[in-house]
């Protein structure tokens, strides 16, 4: 099982920047290896970035972007995805889809980022 948070709205191309701006590294597009200089591609179905302990999997899609780590992930890599989670909200929506509702993106980190189960 894993936790996830979504940010609708948010376009793939943000992904670098906000990565980047979090020193995230890249190590998997679409189920293939990639280098951790690597630029994100503008188009993806799921990307890998390593962070703290652990790897943040954010995945595209219609509505926006889901990021998922492992259900039982350390508090520094539930850390990383809500900052992660946050910048990207800041650059597209301002909005996170978290524990069943959409919040604002300071409300939701206010309340401690609370995730879903995947």
């Amino acid at each position: 099982m894993g936790m996830q948070v979504s940010v609708p709205g948010a376009n793939p191309q943000v992904v670098a920047q906000a990565a980047t701006e979090q020193g995230l590294a890249l190590r998997m597009v679409d189920n293939l290896p990639a280098f951790p200089d690597e630029a994100v591609p503008d188009e993806f179905q799921e990307i890998r970035l390593a962070g703290p302990s652990g790897m943040i999997s954010v995945r595209s899609g219609p509505q926006g972007l889901t990021l998922v780590v492992w259900g039982n992930a350390e508090e520094a890599l539930r850390a990383a995805l809500a900052k992660l989670a946050a910048r990207l909200a800041e650059l597209s929506s301002g909005t996170v889809l978290a524990a069943g509702r959409t919040w604002q993106v300071a409300e939701w980190l206010a309340v401690g980022a609370p995730l879903v189960e995947a």
